[in-house]
């Protein structure tokens, strides 16, 4: 599990804030909430989820220090990837399918693998979300 003190240090730099009577008020929680976390060695995750609604902040980022702060930047991140793919197969990938795809996160966490694993592995995932995208349309 991640560090408390470094989720809580992501949460004050959302908001631009440096104690924990900050963040709270910020919050619209109890001054003694932030403590509270602190003692239980955790933030509840609707907190994590309405931070990321509100301010476009990855919760992987959040919760767990991983990846861009912002779900932009993830974004970007996951296009270069899919380039990876794509290069890797010599071959375009269908961008409608994996935009289809990207609502699913377990496909999502699939897909962010794939620039890793080899070549025929990739080829079956392909062929199998392609079978899907037309499941998905009848």
């Amino acid at each position: 599990m991640e560090n408390i003190i470094s989720q809580i240090e992501r949460l004050k730099k959302v908001y631009i804030c440096k104690t924990d009577s900050d963040l709270s008020r910020i919050l619209g929680v109890d001054k003694n909430t932030v403590c509270v976390w602190k003692k239980r060695n955790s933030i509840p995750a609707y907190i994590f989820k309405k931070i990321s609604e509100d301010k476009n902040i990855s919760i992987d980022w959040l919760s767990r220090g991983i990846g861009s702060m912002y779900i932009h930047d993830a974004n970007e991140s996951f296009l270069k990837d899919v380039s990876k793919i794509e290069f890797a197969l010599n071959g375009p990938i269908s961008m409608d399918l994996l935009k289809n795809l990207c609502e699913n996160e377990e496909i999502v966490k699939l897909i962010e693998l794939l620039p890793h694993a080899p070549k025929p592995f990739i080829e079956q995932i392909i062929i199998r979300l392609e079978e899907f995208e037309k499941l998905s349309k009848l």
